[in-house]
């Protein structure tokens, strides 16, 4: 990918303010040295539906050559590209007559297959990358717009019903972003591991606040939904639940993404442990409950404007 282009993807992921201070680098390609001295790498790469689409997208002209000359089409690409010759396309009163490219889709389920593929396939280069940084965030441009969704309910759903959670969380990635588009916003940036942190911190909160239970059982239910290696502390009488470069403190999400120092807190696994098996079984059923719950709290986005990262405000659960 073009160097350029893959700073666009890193504005997008961290807002133009902070992407303005990494320097340039490969594997990872991007690196962000903090005042404690330790050293964040940025690794960015895209996804595609299919390696047809990847061609329409990289190969120079050659979505122009097959619109007026069909037989142009690849042999790999036959079957997966049809020219439409002829139709007519009318806008706002106005009628365009030509040729149009279709492209064959892939189920949802196959893409996202796809995309953990990709993530996995640089989740096995991350010790490379960690000869230069002490963590690492991973950053997938969707160009093509396949993972584009018209609202944050939607992706709040898709979040929660078909992508694999147990496999983003067990990602030894700091933070996974996905570049795509919202609708409403066009251009964003989801951070995935924040936005399931998000909406299930919101979920647990609200669940042991309506059976009038205990923060044992709060921080118990996301230790054993997958966030055991989340951090606790109390500053000023607030709870403040710390995961990768996130903080919960039941009223916001606050961005931490240049601390880069060890959490001195303790560990939400370590906590869990000490609780009997009364309290676990309560636990377990706040999980069950949890997994019929839609919360739709909001979506962890990056939204750059003039330089700064705006991110979509957390709504009361209803």
């Amino acid at each position: 990918m073009d160097k350029a282009i893959e700073r666009k993807h890193l504005v997008r992921a961290f807002g133009k303010e902070l992407a303005n201070v990494f320097v340039d680098s490969e594997s990872p390609d991007f690196l962000l040295t903090t005042l404690s001295g330790r050293t964040l790498g940025v690794e960015v790469t895209s996804t595609y539906s299919s390696n047809t689409a990847a061609k329409l997208m990289q190969v120079p002209n050659y979505l122009e050559e097959i619109t007026s000359n069909p037989s142009a089409i690849h042999r790999k690409d036959v079957g997966q590209l049809e020219v439409l010759q002829g139709m007519t396309l009318s806008h706002e009163g106005q009628s365009i007559t030509g040729n149009l490219v279709r492209q064959t889709v892939a189920p949802m389920r196959e893409l996202l297959q796809r995309l953990i593929e990709l993530i996995g396939g640089k989740e096995a280069k991350l010790d490379e990358y960690r000869r230069q940084s002490d963590v690492v965030d991973l950053v997938v441009a969707d160009d093509q717009g396949q993972f584009h969704w018209p609202s944050e309910l939607f992706f709040a759903v898709w979040l929660r019903d078909f992508f694999p959670k147990e496999t983003i969380l067990a990602s030894r990635f700091r933070e996974i972003y996905l570049n795509t588009v919202e609708l409403s916003l066009g251009q964003v940036s989801a951070a995935l591991k924040g936005s399931l942190f998000l909406n299930d911190c919101v979920a647990y909160s609200q669940l042991t606040r309506q059976q009038k239970l205990s923060d044992l059982h709060f921080f118990g239910s996301l230790a054993l939904d997958g966030y055991g290696d989340a951090t606790v502390a109390n500053v000023m009488g607030n709870r403040l639940v710390r995961y990768s470069p996130w903080v919960f403190d039941e009223s916001t999400i606050v961005d931490i993404r240049q601390d880069l120092r060890d959490d001195a807190g303790q560990k939400l696994k370590q906590v869990v442990a000490s609780a009997t098996p009364e309290e676990l079984e309560k636990i377990r059923r706040l999980i069950d409950a949890r997994r019929s719950l839609l919360i739709h709290c909001g979506v962890l986005l990056v939204v750059p404007q003039d330089g700064v990262s705006a991110f979509w405000p957390i709504n009361e659960p209803e």
